[in-house]
């Protein structure tokens, strides 16, 4: 549990977040999971992989959003 960041947006993510060491959760998610929130991130569509990826650090050459060519 100390190494593990988990990112949510329903309440079936609940116990995932609260397990977790760094809880993210999407803008659009339910209001518990965004309580549970460490840090709220945009939806993948938006770039929000690459905001989770930011925290932990992102390697080199990686692409900053999903489907970037």
């Amino acid at each position: 549990p100390g190494r593990v960041l988990a990112v949510g947006d329903g309440a079936n993510d609940v116990e995932l977040l609260e397990g977790a060491a760094v809880a993210c959760a999407v803008t659009t998610a339910a209001p518990a999971v965004l309580a549970l929130a460490d840090h709220v991130v945009g939806p993948p569509a938006s770039g929000g992989w690459a905001e989770v990826l930011a925290l932990v650090g992102r390697p080199a050459g990686w692409p900053t959003s999903i489907g970037a060519a």
